[in-house]
């Protein structure tokens, strides 16, 4: 069935069918009140149930659990609301009251109409909207209706609605107080618009009155027990219990308990199928999922001056989730060098001698060193670029090294020898 979305004026009110069909409320502040029956000995009122008779007349299901409906019960956006053979009542602490008939279910989150009637009088301005509907009201009474044959009716006692197919399968219809809506299923054609008879409108205000003015029964003093909402265990009175109550603690802890979850861990890299309370690592319902997440993570690795992409377990230096970040802290870092006495700014890579980070210890490193110089058979102290022999770091090194020269005796001509005579 396509959905139905309605719109008051002045404010959105959406009501839709949707297999079998819903009306939005904002879930705020949602409580279960009352639940009522009719009066076996008198057919026009209806009698208030007491806590036991209540939770055989209706039931709660959350989480996929189900209790029996004891009222008062705050209500949570997922639970859902089953009428036997009762009516009930919902309050909605900012907007007002919603009816519902016997045999109704219906769903909190927006208010789902799974099946059955239900009759809302609303006070304030409001607006929700769930998966299928968007809905608004202001001072607004109707009644909402999904058949067993999944047709749906809607009757407005006051304001101005309209109402329209969410798949645009005809145009808007709007139904002003005193109209009704029927939709056929599968909801393709123009819905009817009905006008309801005047018994018909003050038939289902005093049905809704009735039950929210249900007679009270004599209400016993609760009971002291065990309650078990939402996997904690506590001691207190049956009608203070928003979860499932039991009269024995063992039952309640039992009740409470989490069964064991099995599942896939992800434990340093490896994958194991196990209870939840066995895994060390990162637990995870299916075994995808943990693959996924124990699997190395692909990205970019700088190692020894070179970007790759490999997996992290496959670097074997920096690993980067991005490029940019690789290359970056790759790239050879700028700096001063000293090569061959002389300094320079470059990179690392193109530096010949040593790399300094900055200028006056690439300066101080380059500096030619003072010691001692042997030099033509004389040794003297000064720098290395300033010696033009062997260079010493030490004076007796230089010493050893540089013994005196000896050179020939220079002979006065004055006091030269005579020539030889010269034979003939």
């Amino acid at each position: 069935m396509g959905p139905v979305k309605c719109l008051t004026t002045g404010a959105l009110i959406a009501l839709a069918a949707v297999l079998p069909g819903c009306a939005t409320i904002e879930p705020a502040g949602v409580r279960l009140e009352s639940l009522a029956r009719l009066d076996p000995a008198d057919a026009s009122r209806y009698v208030e149930l007491g806590p036991v008779e209540a939770a055989g007349a209706a039931a709660v299901f959350r989480q996929g659990q189900r209790f029996g409906a004891r009222p008062p019960i705050v209500l949570r956006a997922g639970d859902e609301v089953e009428t036997g053979d009762a009516a009930a009542v919902i309050w909605f602490a900012a907007y007002g009251t919603v009816v519902l008939a016997e045999r109704t279910r219906v769903r909190i989150g927006s208010l789902e109409v799974l099946f059955g009637r239900v009759f809302a009088e609303i006070r304030g301005l409001f607006s929700a909207s769930s998966e299928n509907v968007v809905a608004g009201v202001e001072g607004t009474a109707f009644m909402f209706e999904v058949r067993p044959d999944r047709a749906v009716r809607i009757v407005v006692l006051d304001g101005i609605v309209a109402c329209r197919s969410k798949t645009a399968s005809w145009p808007p219809v709007r139904i002003h107080a005193r109209q009704a809506l029927f939709s056929p299923y599968p909801n393709r054609t123009p819905p009817r618009v009905e006008v309801p008879s005047q018994r018909e409108l003050e038939a289902l205000r005093a049905w809704a009155l009735r039950v929210r003015n249900a007679t009270p029964p004599p209400r016993p003093p609760e009971p002291l027990g065990w309650c078990c909402d939402r996997g904690s265990v506590s001691y207190l009175r049956a009608d203070r219990c928003g979860g499932a109550f039991y009269g024995d603690q063992a039952s309640a802890q039992q009740a409470c308990a989490p069964p064991p979850q099995m599942g896939w861990c992800c434990d340093r890299g490896r994958v194991s199928y196990l209870r939840a309370d066995q895994c060390g690592g990162a637990f995870y319902g299916d075994q995808a999922s943990a693959q996924q997440a124990c699997a190395p993570p692909m990205g970019w690795c700088c190692d020894r001056g070179r970007v790759s992409y490999l997996r992290r377990d496959q670097c074997g230096g920096a690993f980067y989730g991005d490029q940019a970040s690789a290359q970056q802290a790759c790239a050879p870092p700028m700096g001063w060098c000293c090569d061959k006495g002389r300094v320079s700014y470059l990179r690392r890579d193109q530096c010949g001698g040593s790399f300094h980070r900055d200028q006056a210890s690439a300066q101080q490193a380059c500096a030619p060193p003072m010691g001692w110089c042997c030099d033509k058979g004389k040794v003297s102290y000064l720098r290395r670029d300033q010696c033009g022999g062997s260079f010493h770091s030490d004076q007796a090194s230089a010493a050893k090294a540089c013994p005196p020269i000896l050179r020939p005796p220079t002979l006065d001509p004055r006091r030269a020898p005579p020539a030889p005579p010269v034979v003939k």
